[in-house]
């Protein structure tokens, strides 16, 4: 394949993974943030009124000791050194949003194998739903009729 079809294949892998972590936090009726930039890391999901933050880190990028994360044989000194000034970087940025008392979570790239596990997770470090019924599909007909019938309209 040619290098452009490998970078699109390895874009499009790296993009789902916080996509996964937003859909499975939507579908338990959580709204939120993406990447606040008023936050040191910019976190990929963020709760402002609960001063929660997500992190969806790749095992690769980010050096998770996971297993599955293999060091680039080739280049090696570039790559030990963007990879080492990455996690000193999380660890700033996790020491910054200590300091100003928001608390995070992160999320790997490895955990998303089992979302179940990944979605009660992240439940128990949000706490539950509070004033938010789940929304329908806006465009559905039952969100349709309850919106006629609230301004006094017939469906």
């Amino acid at each position: 394949a040619s290098l452009h079809a490998r970078l699109a294949c390895f874009i499009f892998r790296f993009l789902r993974r916080p996509q996964l972590v937003r859909r499975l936090l939507t579908l338990k009726g959580y709204r939120y943030r993406l990447h606040w930039k008023r936050l040191p890391g910019k976190p990929d999901i963020v709760f402002p009124g609960r001063k929660l933050a997500v992190f969806v880190h790749g095992c690769m990028w980010h050096q998770h000791d996971c297993g599955r994360y293999k060091q680039p044989k080739s280049n090696v000194e570039f790559w030990r050194a963007k990879l080492t000034a990455n996690v000193a970087r999380d660890r700033r940025n996790q020491r910054e949003l200590h300091r100003l008392g928001w608390r995070y979570r992160i999320v790997w790239e490895c955990q998303l194998r089992n979302p179940a596990a990944v979605s009660k997770r992240l439940v128990a470090f949000l706490g539950p739903v509070v004033g938010l019924q789940r929304v329908s599909n806006p465009r559905s007909a039952d969100a349709r009729n309850s919106r006629a019938a609230t301004r006094g309209l017939r469906p």
